[in-house]
Formats: C-alpha cells, structure tokens, sequence
C-alpha cells in the first residue's frame, strides 16, 4: 500500500496548493446589476426604483441629497422628480433611500453598473429626460449573481403633452452564459475527469475490461451532475465563492455515490483498495474542479 500513500500524499499537495490560490482571489465578490439602454437619443439621468416601506419615505432636504449622492451616483445632480416620489406599487429611488452602501456608475456610454454592496433583486428602471419625461419600466426579477439588462425605449411614442410613462419600453435579463461554451468546457472538463480516474484505476491494479466500462458511467454521470451544481453556484448563488460551495458540497456527495457504486463494481481486488481508489479519484477530481472555477468565470462573462 505504500505506492498507494504516496499517490494520496502527492494529489494533497496538489490540493492544498489549490486551496492557497483560492484564497488568492477576491474575499468578497460582490452581486451587481449592469443595464444598457437602448433607443435614448435625449440626455436623461437613470436610476432604478426599489420597494420600500412607509417609514423609510420622505422627501430629502438639500444636505440630505447631496450626501446620498455625493459619492455613490454617477452626475453630481439628481432629478427633482424622484426625491418624493413614491409609485403605486411602493416603489422609490435606489440611489435617495436605499440606506446601505450603494452606487450606480455608468461603465460606458448608455451602460450603468449598480452595485458596491447589493442592488435589489426586484425593481424597476427609470429614465428622467432633461426635458422632465419619466419613463418607468415593468418590475424586473433579477436571477443571476451578475445580471445584465437591456432596456429599450426605442418603440414608445412619446407625445408633447404625457410627462409620465409607466411600464414603458421592454427590459430583459441577458443570457449570463454561452450555453455552447459551457457545452464545450463540459465535454472537456468530463473528459480530462474520466482519463485521470481510468488512470488511477489502472494504477490500483484493476484490469477488468467491464470494470472500466461500468467505472466510466459512473464518471460520466456524477461528473454532469457536478458541474452543473457548480456552473448554478457560479451564475445564481455567489459568484466563485457559491461555484466553491458547491464543489466540496457535490464532490462530498459524489464521493459518497462512488464510495456505494465501487464497493458493488470493483470485485477484482478487496473493499478497502476500493474505498482507497475512491478516495484519491476523487481528490483528483476535486483538484481539477479548483482550476475549472477559472475557465467558468471566463465563459460566464
């Protein structure tokens, strides 16, 4: 068993030195919203429009809004008409009453970043134009970690004598992937997976031929599974660090499943090289799902 030690010993070092670039990375991705608007040839101010309750509305003195947006908005003035303004669904400025650290910042042209701490997962957007039009878009869900919207405004008729335009134009969330990308590092992430493991089961001595067969289905089918978990842990949970939960939760469970299936399959040598082999495969795989967290976080873009 001693080769055995030694292979397990050599996949912890590789483990370990994993974890340490992890740690590497930024301690706290923060959740962000980016919405492009589209179809806007006038000059306007954006903002979104968040729930807030009774006790939280007022209107802002002078001081009051110039702090809220001092450090934390994208002009160095704000719209008149958003500081009281409270519709009927109770939805209010994000960037006059949302009491936590905030801000909105236009990336580029017509493209606004919110974010810093947390923007609202439900809210709406809205447009005040220099010539005093407000358009107010539909309630938006936001589902992804960080989501990016486009809002058009490009089909609505505007008219000399309306000022106000509630559920107007067409927003939509941006597919957060590319589903063929994702595919493809998929295809290759199982692939590479299934090589080590066959590997590993021919260093343990296993010859059988059906063995390997019935092995690489197992593989193939926790390996799916588990990426899958870590690709939802990325786009919808928290970023790299929901993407890492979800490897130690998945692989903890894969280890599990392949522990119960390996012990039935793995006849041609004792239990206990097959709860080993289980083991180190599967430290093998662990590893190989640290350095896919940076391949997804470029795909996800």
């Amino acid at each position: 068993m001693k080769r055995y030690r030694i292979l397990v010993s050599f996949l912890l070092l590789f483990l370990l030195s994993g974890l340490v670039y992890q740690t590497r990375a930024d301690m706290g991705p923060k959740p962000t919203s980016t919405v492009q608007i589209i179809g806007m040839d006038e000059e306007y101010y954006f903002d979104l429009l968040y729930e807030i309750s009774d006790y939280e509305f007022k209107v802002l003195n002078d001081d009051e809004l110039l702090q809220q947006i001092e450090y934390d908005y994208y002009k160095d003035d704000f719209p008149d008409l958003l500081n009281g303004y409270r519709d009927s669904d109770g939805f209010a400025s994000y960037t006059l009453y949302e009491g936590i650290p905030h801000s909105i910042k236009e990336t580029e042209a017509n493209t606004f970043l919110c974010g810093y701490f947390s923007p609202p997962s439900i809210f709406k957007v809205v447009i005040i134009t220099e010539s005093g039009k407000m358009f107010v878009s539909e309630i938006v869900n936001k589902t992804a970690f960080n989501a990016s919207f486009t809002y058009d405004l490009s089909t609505v008729a505007v008219s000399d004598d309306q000022d106000l335009y509630l559920n107007a134009g067409a927003i939509s969330e941006v597919a957060p992937f590319s589903i063929v990308n994702f595919i493809l590092m998929l295809a290759i992430l199982v692939i590479v997976t299934l090589v080590v493991e066959l590997l590993i089961l021919y260093a343990f001595g296993y010859r059988d031929k059906k063995v390997y067969i019935k092995v690489g289905i197992v593989n193939l089918i926790t390996q799916i599974i588990l990426q899958l978990l870590i690709l939802y842990g990325f786009v919808y949970v928290w970023n790299v660090f929901g993407a890492f939960a979800f490897l130690v939760l998945g692989e903890i469970g894969v280890f599990i499943t392949e522990i119960i299936a390996y012990r039935i399959i793995l006849k041609e040598r004792s239990k206990g090289r097959a709860f080993v082999y289980a083991l180190v495969a599967n430290l093998a795989t662990f590893i190989l799902g640290l350095i896919s967290l940076g391949y997804l976080a470029s795909i996800v873009s």
